[in-house]
């Protein structure tokens, strides 16, 4: 009896692992999580330097006596091996959360973020972003619940891939994102480990300005703003919210805006504090647009924003049959 169920654990196993990565990439905006898409601990290399919130160029890449460039990450590294991309440049930005730097892949400039260190990252205020998530191992829900030293490397990992997930997804629906640089397959974003690649938003090696830090015109703010309004409706159209938005997340870029920063992105139907966050990317966005000179009316965006939404999914569909 005992060698049949550990047959049967074993046929069950490998079934499982015969799914298309490709179906599972398809199959929602990343709510659910299973231990094994996750990078193997082969791939998470221990960090033997103080942790750091801002990477810097010299920690990641050096020049090696042969002229080459050697990484030092092994994120980088790994992807640089598998040829995703060929030379590293340099710094675009940094942030709290990240660091975006400049590499090629023959004439095509791409970004790289690099997500802060594990020990650097507190995750203190990311609560609502985790609520709807499913996972299927107990044990790693357990870790992260914790905020274990395995927790916190699973939560840095979901975030890459799930950063992945939503550019691929709201890329393929038409909305203006950059295109990730790696096939939408979770296998590839497990190997990336904490390194988002993508599009190079920019002109030459110049970077689209956040609109933040734009000064435009009043006619250039309102145009901006009404683009802005049609994202955040289109993107209520697909069921789901940015959670972070404002004019800090969105370049400006030859006349038109591109959304960035999107692993918290969350189907506004399922959780909680999916309507709250929703709320307050309008109240935020409405406000930053207001600061650049633009004339707006968060009644009337919420108005259009609601009508947008799909219908309230059956209650199964959210929370899983009931009864046993």
């Amino acid at each position: 009896m005992a060698d049949d169920s550990g047959d049967k654990r074993r046929t069950r196993k490998r079934r499982q692992a015969r799914r298309s990565d490709k179906d599972e990439a398809g199959s929602g905006f990343g709510v659910t999580v299973r231990a094994r898409d996750l990078p193997v601990k082969a791939e998470v290399k221990r960090v033997r330097r103080k942790p750091r919130a801002k990477r810097q160029a010299a920690e990641l890449v050096s020049p090696g006596t042969d002229g080459a460039q050697h990484f030092t990450d092994p994120d980088l590294r790994r992807l640089h091996s598998r040829g995703y991309f060929d030379e590293f440049v340099g710094l675009i930005k940094g942030g709290k959360e990240a660091t975006v730097f400049l590499v090629r892949r023959g004439e095509t400039r791409l970004a790289a973020k690099v997500y802060a260190d594990i020990e650097a990252r507190s995750f203190r205020n990311d609560a609502p972003y985790w609520e709807a998530l499913k996972f299927e191992d107990e044990r790693l829900a357990r870790a992260i619940k914790r905020k274990s030293r395995a927790g916190r490397k699973a939560q840095v990992a979901l975030w890459v891939m799930r950063e992945y997930a939503n550019l691929w997804r709201l890329h393929e629906a038409g909305v203006c994102v950059p295109v990730p640089a790696l096939p939408p397959e979770p296998s590839a974003w497990a190997a990336a480990g904490s390194v988002v690649l993508m599009e190079f938003v920019g002109i030459g090696d110049e970077p689209a300005e956040r609109l933040a830090d734009v000064r435009l015109a009043a006619e250039e703010a309102q145009a901006a703003y009404e683009q802005a309004a049609d994202l955040v409706v289109r993107l209520a159209a697909l069921g789901v919210v940015h959670g972070d938005l404002s004019t800090y997340n969105l370049l400006w870029h030859s006349g038109e805006i591109v959304l960035i920063d999107l692993p918290q992105l969350m189907d506004v139907r399922v959780g909680h504090a999916a309507r709250e966050l929703l709320d307050r990317d309008l109240a935020s966005l409405t406000s930053s647009f207001s600061a650049l000179g633009a004339t707006v009316d968060e009644g009337a965006l919420a108005a259009r924003v609601m009508a947008a939404l799909p219908p309230e999914p059956p209650r199964e569909d959210l929370l899983g049959p009931q009864g046993s």
